[in-house]
């Protein structure tokens, strides 16, 4: 990077502002809406582990593609399946711990 002229710098595949922004927004939203706020509950954990996940695996395993990267983050849904605020703010806060959700992911879904 260090004297290296712009037209030879390596790009990332992704817009990293428009991410940031877009995750900043998601972040906001949760909390305006008391999600992030107070403590998950057992039901909110349930939905998410019991429901939740293994919806996404069923549906990337329909269309036969991974969207999973090596870290078992899920990096492209499939159109209209969108997590409840509560089991996105769970997903969220996993995949915050790439390696154990990664773990998670392969042990339960392999």
């Amino acid at each position: 990077l260090f004297g290296e002229t712009v037209a030879e710098t390596k790009h990332f595949s992704c817009d990293l502002i428009k991410e940031s922004k877009s995750h900043v927004a998601f972040l906001q939203t949760l909390h305006l809406n008391g999600i992030s706020i107070e403590r998950p509950t057992l039901k909110t954990f349930l939905r998410y582990s019991e429901l939740w996940l293994p919806l996404v695996n069923h549906h990337q395993c329909i269309s036969g593609t991974s969207s999973n990267d090596r870290n078992g983050d899920t990096q492209v849904l499939p159109s209209g399946l969108i997590p409840p605020g509560d089991v996105a703010w769970l997903w969220h806060c996993h995949r915050l711990a790439p390696y154990r959700y990664a773990k998670y992911v392969k042990e339960t879904f392999a």
